[in-house]
């Protein structure tokens, strides 16, 4: 069977086993992609909870947007709508301290901020401090999680970094970014 265009262009092919076969391109209608990037190197001390520097990577380090985007109030995103959303998060940090472990979060709000509750955390173990040989640490800590956004209007996503130990340097721009894509429809 085909499904035709007025004009008599087949767009789709459907064999007698159900298998369909498009003949262009096809594009999802409700389509985001976002990716939200530190703005500025930031020494922190213990917890930055949430990551509040956040600005829209579209046009900047080779990054076009799709779609509605997130709005981003001080680091709180909103997601534009309901759906099963993909979110990863690269945290770039620098120390020339002693640690036992850095870390990156996301975490979710369903009560439009009240309460966050963590969706995913990655650690760095560093060896610094053993035996004094190891005295600067540059690392990304990344990772990722599926979110299922059933109301857009009170779902707020945040980012968070943070320590054991002395300072450390969050760094900006393409070393701590987070990477936002609408996947499907909310479950």
């Amino acid at each position: 069977q085909n499904i035709k265009h007025t004009n008599n262009t087949t767009a789709m092919t459907v064999d007698s086993s159900g298998n369909s076969t498009f003949s262009g391109e096809v594009e999802q209608s409700d389509m985001t992609i976002a990716r939200f990037h530190k703005t500025s190197n930031e020494t922190v001390s213990g917890n930055k909870t949430p990551i509040d520097d956040l600005t829209n990577s579209s046009g900047s380090h080779g990054f076009v947007s799709r779609g509605t985007q997130p709005t981003n109030s001080s680091g709180t995103l909103t997601l534009p709508s309901t759906g099963l959303w993909r979110v990863d998060a690269f945290f770039g940090i620098y120390t020339a301290n002693a640690h036992s472990y850095l870390y990156g979060q996301i975490v979710y709000s369903t009560d439009s901020g009240s309460n966050y509750n963590g969706a995913c955390t990655a650690y760095q173990e560093l060896a610094q401090g053993n035996g004094g040989s190891l005295t600067t640490t540059y690392c990304h800590i990344n990772c990722y999680t599926i979110l299922n956004c059933t109301n857009a209007s009170t779902f707020r996503l945040r980012f968070h970094a943070g320590g054991d130990g002395s300072n450390f340097l969050l760094r900006d721009g393409v070393n701590t970014n987070f990477l936002i894509q609408k996947i499907g429809a909310s479950q």
